[in-house]
């Protein structure tokens, strides 16, 4: 009853289920916890079956701003699970874990205020190293990303500019200015997103990131309901 069962998010590994023999309890074997959002040195056994269990870990980086923050919390929260899901379990993480790791540190730092509107920009950095969507904000159709305005539907997280948007009713679109600064948080560069966007212009990346989080993983998972109830407090 002291056992516990745990997702671990491991460099080559990828998402592995482990069990913690005496997890609930044993400081000893396990130093400094097994909380979550803590990036923690592992030692691993397999069995013959191909089970894993924790023999022993300690913490390595405690992310603890992280923890005492319901903001950073709950931006944690979600981008934690979209990791995982976005790991296939038993495959190596080597994209996902680093960008994963980068994200957690600027989290931990960041201004209070300002950490919601980081997770945004990251969400979509995270699916950009695992190939769901590409590095640059440009038309589908001509691969222009000089336009004005880029459109998008809510089904799918395609761009289109003005001469090819061949659907109707679509009013949902990306300026130049956004669209240069998700290009930019897409390959890894946050600094610049955050506070440099208009409240307009955050509107539009926050729809486009909800966009292409549900075409990638169909299900959002319930740390988003959470995340967005927070950012509405």
């Amino acid at each position: 009853e002291h056992n516990l069962m745990l997702d671990l998010l491991c460099r080559n590994l990828g998402r592995i289920s482990v069990n913690a023999p005496s997890g609930k309890k044993s400081s000893r074997r396990y130093v400094g916890g097994l909380d979550k959002f803590k990036l923690l040195d592992v030692e691993l056994t397999r069995s013959l079956s191909g089970r894993f269990s924790l023999k022993s870990s300690r913490i390595a980086l405690p992310f603890a701003n992280i923890s005492q923050s319901l903001n950073k919390l709950a931006g944690a929260g979600l981008l934690t699970d979209v990791a995982a899901k976005l790991t296939t379990e038993g495959t190596q993480s080597a994209q996902i874990l680093p960008p994963f790791l980068v994200v957690l540190r600027l989290l931990e730092d960041w201004d209070e205020e300002l950490a919601g509107q980081l997770v945004w920009p990251s969400l979509l950095w995270l699916m950009r190293e695992a190939g769901f969507i590409p590095g640059e904000c440009t038309c589908s159709r001509c691969g222009s990303g000089r336009e004005e305005r880029l459109y998008f539907s809510t089904r799918a997280p395609s761009l289109y500019c003005r001469e090819h948007l061949d659907m109707d009713g679509i009013e949902n679109y990306l300026d130049q200015e956004v669209a240069g600064l998700i290009g930019q948080a897409v390959n890894g560069n946050m600094r610049p997103f955050v506070p440099a966007i208009s409240r307009a212009g955050m509107g539009s990346i926050i729809l486009y990131s909800k966009v292409c989080l549900g075409s990638v993983l169909h299900e959002l998972p319930k740390s988003f309901e959470f995340f967005e109830k927070i950012q509405d407090m």
